[in-house]
């Protein structure tokens, strides 16, 4: 439930540069989760190789998924230490979610995750102006009181 926009979340932590890209691929656990991705999150990335080592505090919001399984996701990303890094990161990203899998394609490198209830997790390697670096990012739904 509640699932999927670790990508958002995911994505937005590619935050090095803006030339730091992945494939994001998520599997939500259910063909009809993808109702469930809507909403704000929140969560930490870490990226790191023998040389960067930065950690980010960032939100993502999904507004709506249109009968395709298309949306849009807002992130927004600052830097809570590292060096070689920058100190924040926004954008706006397009997604996909079908059958009960995200997706965002970007094309430079991969990260996979898993989601359980309003938490989840996703690591891999993305490719940050021809360096590899390890990505780990853990993300949650937020809830409004």
């Amino acid at each position: 439930m509640k699932k999927g926009i670790l990508l958002s979340f995911v994505t937005a932590l590619f935050l090095l540069s803006s030339s730091a890209q992945a494939n994001v691929s998520i599997d939500l656990g259910s063909a009809d989760a993808c109702s469930n991705i809507i909403g704000s999150w929140a969560g930490t990335a870490t990226l790191s190789n023998p040389v960067i080592n930065c950690q980010y505090n960032g939100t993502g919001n999904i507004g709506s998924v249109d009968e395709n399984g298309n949306f849009g996701l807002d992130i927004h990303a600052n830097k809570i230490s590292g060096i070689f890094c920058p100190n924040t990161y926004a954008d706006h990203l397009a997604g996909v979610c079908k059958d009960g899998n995200v997706s965002i394609n970007t094309g430079h490198g991969d990260l996979r995750g898993t989601f359980s209830g309003a938490t989840g997790n996703a690591n891999g390697t993305l490719s940050i102006l021809g360096i590899q670096v390890a990505m780990e990012i853990l993300f949650n739904k937020t809830f409004l009181k």
